[in-house]
């Protein structure tokens, strides 16, 4: 594995995730945001996609322990279960196929709202545990011998 693409992949996988983030934020502030550009499945998002397929080859390197690949994992299902509360107030509260099908979303109250500023602030709190675990990892990378890395 090179090094520089490892640390590309890894910093696109997080912007990738910060634009999740925002597209929820945006969604709660009143933006009209599409119900599938912020996936409810944490395998869905970019960075799911990412670390679904990287993991592997991550966990394999000598300084990626379990533990952290766990701690990513666990953060980001985390943060996708605390979505789906949202999710389910703007989208999910006309039942009907059709809304469903196009991602239509339903009238918001203002306690719906602030309900969803409470998850969001939940939301951002796990995120930024997973950025942590993120910033960690593309340090020890960035700090390993290329040849070594190369090896793997």
């Amino acid at each position: 594995m090179e090094k520089t693409k490892i640390i590309q992949h890894l910093k696109d996988a997080k912007a990738a995730h910060k634009n999740w983030v925002t597209k929820a934020k945006m969604l709660i502030n009143g933006f009209d945001i599409q119900a599938d550009s912020i996936p409810v499945d944490s395998h869905a998002c970019e960075f799911g996609k990412w670390f679904d397929k990287e993991s592997k080859n991550l966990s394999s390197l000598s300084f990626t322990s379990f533990e952290c690949m766990k701690d990513i994992n666990v953060h980001h299902t985390m943060l996708h279960n605390t979505y789906e509360n949202i999710y389910k107030i703007y989208y999910a509260g006309e039942n009907s196929f059709f809304n469903k099908l196009f991602g239509i979303k339903k009238e918001v109250t203002q306690e719906d709202r602030e309900l969803s500023l409470r998850y969001f602030h939940e939301m951002e709190v796990l995120s930024n545990k997973l950025i942590d675990e993120l910033n960690r990892m593309e340090n020890k990378i960035a700090s390993l011998d290329g040849e070594k890395l190369a090896a793997h």
